[in-house]
């Protein structure tokens, strides 16, 4: 016992403080876990109208080449 630092029982941490500290970082894991799905799915989206564009274009250059060729 000669090693930890003095400390009095006052600030030993009880069940209770570890149960509070548990829901509290339960509660912040949670809401930075639906900030992440909410930056995911509109960065799908984003990527999604891009490819449909991008397709749309490339296809649209296709079809223009195809009809000058003999």
């Amino acid at each position: 016992m000669a090693h930890l630092p003095p400390v009095t029982w006052n600030e030993v941490a009880t069940k209770v403080d570890v149960d509070t500290a548990v829901d509290r970082l339960g509660t912040q894991l949670r809401s930075e876990m639906q900030e992440l799905r909410t930056e995911f799915v509109e960065a799908t989206n984003r990527q999604i109208k891009w490819l449909v564009t991008f397709a749309a274009a490339w296809t649209s250059v296709l079809v223009t080449l195809v009809r000058f060729i003999p």
